[in-house]
């Protein structure tokens, strides 16, 4: 009788802790998608690669805002060119959302119905190669609210887009851009 009344203890107790989140464990998982970091100021989300940027993109895109999440583009690269990546090139991202990149065009971070609300930090590294063609909300970001862009360098870029467009962001709402530039536009 005990041994019953400790053995439906137990299997409640699991019960419920299988229904709890605990963001540690999130936060691994999020880890695991970019090349390291946990999302915080002190310690960014790293990008490291094209990859990693469509990578954002797509989770982006998806309907995760990262709102408060800091992202960073590793110490450890020079740039990352965004016109020589084999995924993003043939259009094979392995996204589990079904979006992907076509014919080298970049498919801008955020969208106005699911913004990128995070915090993102270009380490003065070069992004080149960024090719746009869309209908509105055309950049490297597509639409980014409440959120921060600092410290990117752009090169070699080429938007096309009928609204709201820009190299670094389409539309940048309630967010700041600073310590930015452009070049061979």
């Amino acid at each position: 009788m005990k041994v019953k009344k400790l053995l439906s203890a137990i299997l409640a107790m699991a019960m419920l802790l299988g229904m709890m989140s605990f963001p540690a464990f999130a936060q691994e998982a999020g880890e695991a998608i970019f090349s390291g970091g946990t999302g915080v100021q002190n310690d960014p989300y790293i990008i490291a690669s094209a990859e990693d940027l469509n990578t954002l993109a797509n989770m982006v895109n998806g309907g995760t805002d990262y709102a408060k999440i800091y992202f960073k583009i590793s110490d450890g690269v020079d740039s990352i060119d965004l016109g020589n990546t084999p995924d993003i090139d043939e259009g094979n991202t392995g996204d589990p959302f079904g979006r992907a990149a076509e014919n080298g065009e970049w498919t801008p971070i955020g969208t106005k119905d699911n913004p990128f609300k995070g915090y993102f930090d270009g380490n003065d590294k070069i992004i080149y190669n960024l090719n746009v063609n869309t209908d509105k909300y055309a950049g490297l970001f597509g639409y980014c609210s409440n959120g921060g862009i600092k410290n990117v360098r752009l090169h070699d870029v080429s938007i096309m887009a009928q609204q709201y467009a820009g190299a670094i962001a389409g539309c940048a709402y309630t967010s700041d851009i600073t310590d930015s530039s452009v070049t061979g536009i």
